[in-house]
């Protein structure tokens, strides 16, 4: 009889290993953060939200400008500093600590122990640190080259927004129910 319970326990846990054991592989807390300070995970979030800032404050001023063709370049220069100080008051108000602590489990859903064993393995050798020193300067770079892209989309928006807003097209025409949609039916 015990030899019977054995075998049918020893079934049981070969068998589900859900029921018997938890993941051999799962990444911990900690994994995340060595990666997150290996990686500079930190630094990086830092240097993100300085070059949203000053991204912001750009596109402002030249929205501004855009839309106060006369005015001046104080003016211009006073709503840029307005909108980067409004959005660096915005980000102090985010815990980095906060942040990180809440895409912990994020990562582990994705990421085993032995994927971050490798990923720290990398960001510990010389090319993974050039990429963690670089990637700051990078991720600047890279929004300040989308910026034209994003000025142009975004005033596209505004333009679209005003226009549903005053039933109006773009070009200044009013519009009728036939440029849109049609009205709703009557019951």
């Amino acid at each position: 009889m015990k030899s019977l319970i054995a075998a049918l326990v020893l079934f049981v846990c070969t068998s589900s290993p859900l029921v018997c054991q938890q993941p051999v592989d799962a990444a911990t807390k900690e994994d995340v953060e060595k990666t997150a300070e290996l990686s500079g995970m930190r630094e990086s979030l830092q240097a993100m939200f300085t070059a949203m800032a000053q991204n912001r404050a750009a596109m402002a001023g030249e929205m501004y400008k855009q839309k106060n063709p006369q005015a001046s370049p104080a003016e211009v220069q006073k709503v840029a500093l307005a909108a980067a100080q409004n959005f660096q008051d915005a980000t102090k108000s985010f815990s980095i600590d906060e942040m990180l602590a809440i895409i912990v489990p994020v990562y582990q859903r994705y990421f085993t122990h032995s994927d971050f064993v490798a990923i720290n393995d990398f960001y510990a050798t010389p090319v993974g640190q050039k990429m963690v020193k670089n990637m700051p300067v990078m991720m600047a770079e890279g929004i300040q080259a989308l910026r034209p892209i994003l000025l142009k989309r975004l005033a596209e928006c505004l333009a679209q927004a005003e226009s549903a807003a005053t039933g109006t097209d773009p070009s200044g025409a009013t519009a009728t129910h036939g440029d849109h949609e049609k009205p709703p039916m009557q019951q």
